[in-house]
């Protein structure tokens, strides 16, 4: 979430392809698939994402199980939006042991038969910074799909989706499951241009 809402284009303290940014996202995305039922039971689709494995906030109490959050599932959206917007900048991005199962893993879903091969330079020329921006757009899209099977019929968004049944729980209408919906709506036009 710091990391979303606080990158700005060109900051070159911690840019958003970092590449422990992009270990961290794999793991935590791989830790969430594993930690929800629901996610479990939709491989195929985006996971979605809570505040951290071992959270026992359950939107009501404590010393309960937590559940994934719209806010984490929708920085998530917007992580990989900036990223492409970014990328769209850079003539290319090295494949590093630590960022390399993220963009395998986008490859992957994007069903491309181009490998991503340890110490490889991805460029426009080469194509492969372009399927990866391409990649990450359609991730976006996918957690924002996601995001949709659980929205209330008027567009309500609560704090927490429960972990086993889907629904909404926690703070009703939070706004910051608002706000971070638009963030990744505004951060989705970004990437597009």
């Amino acid at each position: 979430i710091a990391v979303v809402n606080s990158y700005k284009e060109g900051d070159q303290f911690l840019p958003i392809y970092n590449e422990k940014l992009l270990s961290n996202a794999q793991i935590l995305k791989d830790t969430f698939i594993q930690t929800y039922n629901l996610n479990s039971r939709s491989l195929e689709k985006a996971p979605l994402i809570g505040r951290y494995p071992e959270d026992t906030y359950n939107g009501y109490e404590i010393n309960s199980l937590g559940n994934p959050w719209f806010i984490n599932t929708l920085d998530f959206a917007s992580f990989h939006y900036k990223l492409a917007h970014a990328l769209k900048k850079e003539n290319e991005l090295m494949v590093t042991p630590l960022n390399q199962k993220f963009l395998r893993a986008l490859m992957i879903k994007k069903n491309s038969p181009r490998t991503i091969e340890l110490g490889e330079s991805l460029t426009m020329q080469n194509q492969g910074l372009k399927l990866i921006i391409d990649a990450s757009i359609d991730e976006g899209d996918s957690y924002m799909k996601r995001i949709s099977e659980f929205v209330g019929p008027n567009g309500e968004m609560s704090e927490q989706i429960n972990r086993d049944t889907g629904k909404m729980q926690g703070a009703v209408h939070l706004t910051w499951s608002y706000a971070a919906f638009i963030n990744a709506y505004l951060n989705r036009l970004e990437a597009l241009k």
